[in-house]
């Protein structure tokens, strides 16, 4: 047990280091008898410097201890190598009456301590008054975690992820580009001994039994982590920490960054608004769940809908007013582990608890498991649903799901086949091309499912023709956008049977120019 508990003068430290060390049989260490030289007989004489930190080092060697005090820029060792931090924060009127009366008890003789002066007591509430002003941001990013929070490499420009291979190897993605950092951590134990105190404080189980633990650790921040026996003894850990986007990205900016054309947004739209569901696929990092926020963040303007995600927020789709009134009908859910099955909350079950709301809309972020075939389920009983998946290409996706769906029920192809023809008529696929320019590179349509064989159709493609390089780096693939083919005479009558206007699928009816046309 190594614990460091940190805050300003009149806090309560000593107090509670003092009860912990009783409770717990661990040696208690009061920081002042390292920075104050207790055999001077002048009062607030300083230990030497060398000293103090061969004092601090003997300390941190011991297999326990609780370290308390008020001091922070020369304790780094110590915030590294504590599983526990504690800081205290307290109303100024509370620490300024606590220290009042010890300087009191201690004047009369009640409390032992060195005699103090009226001046050294003013000095003393002042100091306090300014540690608590400014530098208390400090001690809080320094009790985070490890150089994950100190360094601030969450607020980088351009931070999308950091992935901590082992405990001496840490990578860095920023603008979209992976490169080896110089960040470490002290040991193996270390590395453990933070990803612990990560979970912790979310209140995350990782440990032998449980060594895969996801969490949020801030807004927006996601964290997954792997542990002994899942990865070596000699690596500790291996993570990675992700940059959730929690605001989504607008229809406006998708166009201008070149992930679709606007055709391609309005038929999406279109589909969505007029309960046509939709599986988004792409692999991780190629903005699956941004396209599909983005075009959640319109429709939900006026259609109620249902969302599910696993663990962490990236979505929020509820308006409110100036007020603070909310304008649109959203409902969030995400999924909450739990080892004891009768407390598990996984995503199979908040699909089959939708129906009960009676969205309009019902929204998975990702099916990745045997919520697959619920969701089948949800979409043929007439609900709309849109969500994400990891495939190759829009023809993968159906064999995606399949596999998915077979750990729920071991139902044969053919079924499962006719089920996710139905269940999903459009098909999208999301690429991060080599430009790391995220794309949408296939949207297609499913016509059925006949004689063992899915039937459909590609709508739209990106067509790459070349890809243009400065040294190894590729700045710029070449491409376009096309439409293939019109969507299929089934679908038209849906669409339109749901409100559709002619007007709005013309450009989807009718492609000029020899049935191909440029959209760029």
């Amino acid at each position: 047990m190594k614990i460091h508990i940190i805050g300003g003068s009149g806090t309560g430290k000593t107090f509670l280091a003092n009860l912990l060390s009783a409770k717990y049989n661990v040696p208690h260490y009061d920081l002042d008898d390292l920075f104050w030289d207790n055999s001077a007989n002048q009062y607030g004489v300083k230990m030497l410097i060398e000293k103090r930190n061969e004092m601090l080092g003997k300390i941190l060697q011991n297999e326990d201890w609780i370290i308390e005090g008020v001091y922070y820029s020369w304790l780094t060792d110590s915030f590294e190598k504590a599983d526990t931090i504690i800081v205290l924060d307290i109303p100024k009127r509370v620490y300024k009456y606590r220290i009042i009366r010890r300087f009191i008890k201690r004047k009369i003789g009640i409390e032992r301590g060195k005699k103090e002066t009226i001046k050294s007591l003013k000095n003393l509430l002042e100091w306090t008054n300014k540690f608590q002003r400014e530098n208390f941001p400090q001690i809080r990013a320094m009790a985070g975690f490890s150089f994950i929070t100190r360094e601030g490499l969450f607020d980088l420009p351009g931070f999308e992820e950091l992935d901590i291979n082992s405990w001496d190897c840490v990578e860095i993605i920023l603008y979209g580009k992976r490169k080896m950092t110089n960040y470490r951590f002290l040991s193996p134990q270390h590395a453990l001994d933070i990803h612990n105190r990560i979970m912790r404080v979310t209140g995350t189980a990782f440990n032998d039994a449980t060594p895969r633990a996801t969490a949020d650790i801030g807004p927006g921040i996601r964290i997954t982590a792997v542990k002994s026996p899942i990865v070596d003894d000699d690596v500790a850990v291996s993570s990675s920490i992700r940059k959730v986007n929690t605001s989504q990205v607008s229809k406006e900016k998708l166009l201008m960054a070149g992930t679709l054309t606007s055709a391609m947004m309005d038929f999406l739209l279109l589909c969505l608004k007029r309960c046509v569901s939709m599986a988004i696929s792409g692999e991780t990092g190629a903005g699956k769940t941004t396209l599909a926020g983005c075009l959640l963040e319109i429709v939900t303007e006026t259609v109620r809908t249902y969302t599910i995600e696993e663990g962490s927020r990236e979505w929020n789709f509820i308006r409110r007013d100036e007020n603070g009134n909310v304008l649109n009908s959203v409902i969030h859910t995400k999924t909450r582990p739990n080892e004891e099955k009768a407390q598990n909350i996984d995503q199979e079950l908040l699909v089959k608890d939708s129906l009960r709301f009676n969205p309009s809309i019902i929204a998975p972020g990702e099916i990745r498991g045997r919520e697959a075939y619920e969701v089948m389920e949800v979409s043929n009983t007439g609900h709309t649903v849109i969500t994400t998946t990891h495939a190759n290409s829009t023809l993968d996706t159906p064999q995606r799901i399949i596999g998915l769906a077979k750990k729920a029920y071991n139902m044969d192809d053919s079924t499962l086949f006719s089920m996710v023809s139905r269940a999903f008529p459009i098909l999208v696929h999301v690429e991060a091309c080599s430009d790391r320019v995220r794309r949408v590179t296939e949207i297609r349509e499913v016509t059925g499912y006949k004689n063992g064989e899915l039937l459909s159709q590609l709508l739209f493609e990106f067509d790459v023709r070349d890809n243009v390089y400065d040294g190894e780096d590729c700045v710029r693939v070449e491409g376009n956008f096309v439409q293939v083919n019109p969507i299929s005479e089934r679908l038209r009558k849906w669409l339109l049977k749901k409100g559709a206007r002619k007007a709005d699928l013309e450009p989807f009816i009718t492609i000029k120019e020899d049935t191909k046309l440029d959209l760029d």
